[in-house]
C-alpha cells in the first residue's frame, strides 16, 4: 500500500514497533509452554544411492559432501503423494538442499531417519499406522538433536502445543509450502525455531487457558460421534451426573454453550480428531 511521503517515517515506526510487540508475545506464549528458545546440531550420515530417483520408503542421495559444505539433507513425510512430488519439486529448485528420501507414514518416517539421519525432517501429523507427535517422540529418543518441521492442514494450537512439546521446532501450515518452507528449513537447520505466525497466535491466544482433562476429552470424543449422555456414561461406567458435570467444565473452558460448538471448537484447536 503507498504510503504519503511525510508519513512514511511514522508509519514504518509504527508499523515495525507493532510487529515487534507482536513477536514478543508470542515467544512469552512458547516460552510459557516450556518451548522457548532451541539449539543444537544434528549430525549427518553416509546413506546409498538409490538408482532411479526418487521411491516411497526408501531413500537416495548423490554426491555427498563433507557436512561442513554439504547440502541440507530433507526427509519428508507424508501420506499424500502429491504433497510428497510438491515438495520434491520445490527442493529441486534449491542449490543448497537435497530431499534424500520420503515415508508414508511415522513408522517408515523412524525406520528411515535410523537410517538416514538426515540434517532436517519435514513431518505430517495425521497419518496411518504412527501418527507424527508419536514418530517425533521416537526419532527424538534416537537422536535428540533431530530437527523436525511439522507440515500441517491444521492451525489448531492444541496440535501444534503437542508437537512441540514432543521435539518439533518447526510448525508450518500447508497453504504456505511455497512461500514459507525453504525459509523454514534454512532457520530450523541454523538451530532457530520457525512457527507459522497463524500458529504462534493461537498458542498465544489459549496459552493461559485452563486444559481440558483426559477425561473430558475422552467423553467430548464420544460426544462427537452423536452419543447421548447415557450411552457415554455406559460406555465409560460412569452415571449420567457425572457426564453431565464433566460436559459442563467442558463448555466452560472453551468458552461454549452446548455440545455442538464445544466439538467444533476442539475440533478446530486440535484437541479432538473428527
Amino acid at each position: 500500500m503507498a504510503l504519503r511521503a511525510l508519513d512514511e517515517g511514522r508509519a514504518n515506526t509504527s508499523f515495525e514497533g507493532r510487529m515487534a510487540r507482536h513477536e514478543a508475545a508470542q515467544l512469552a506464549a512458547l516460552r510459557a509452554l516450556g518451548l522457548g528458545s532451541y539449539s543444537g546440531q544434528a549430525s549427518g550420515a553416509g546413506s546409498k544411492h538409490k538408482p532411479g530417483g526418487r521411491e516411497v520408503g526408501y531413500f537416495f542421495c548423490m554426491g555427498i559432501q563433507p557436512m561442513s559444505d554439504s547440502k541440507i539433507r530433507v526427509l519428508v513425510v507424508d501420506d499424500h503423494p502429491v504433497l510428497r512430488d510438491g515438495v520434491a519439486a520445490i527442493l529441486e529448485n534449491q542449490a543448497d538442499m537435497i530431499m534424500i528420501g520420503e515415508a508414508r507414514d511415522g513408522r517408515e518416517a523412524v525406520e528411515l531417519f535410523r537410517s538416514l539421519l538426515p540434517d532436517v525432517t519435514l513431518m505430517d501429523l495425521q497419518m496411518p499406522v504412527m501418527n507424527g507427535v508419536d514418530a517425533i517422540t521416537e526419532i527424538r529418543s534416537i537422536h535428540a538433536g533431530a530437527k523436525i518441521i511439522v507440515l500441517t492442514t491444521y492451525a489448531g494450537d492444541a496440535q501444534a502445543v503437542r508437537a512441540l512439546r514432543a521435539g518439533a521446532v518447526g510448525y508450518l501450515l500447508k497453504s504456505g509450502l511455497r512461500t514459507d518452507m525453504i525459509d523454514a528449513i534454512h532457520d530450523v537447520h541454523r538451530g532457530q525455531r520457525h512457527v507459522h505466525r497463524d500458529i504462534a497466535d493461537e498458542i498465544a491466544l489459549h496459552v493461559v487457558d485452563e486444559p481440558l482433562t483426559g477425561r473430558e476429552i475422552q467423553i467430548l470424543c464420544l460426544v462427537s460421534v452423536g452419543k447421548g449422555n447415557r450411552q457415554v456414561a455406559c460406555e465409560l461406567g460412569l452415571s449420567e451426573e457425572t457426564v453431565k458435570g464433566h460436559l459442563k467444565n467442558v463448555f466452560a473452558k472453551l468458552g461454549v454453550a452446548d455440545r455442538t460448538h464445544a466439538v467444533t471448537v476442539a475440533a478446530r484447536r486440535g484437541i479432538i480428531d473428527i
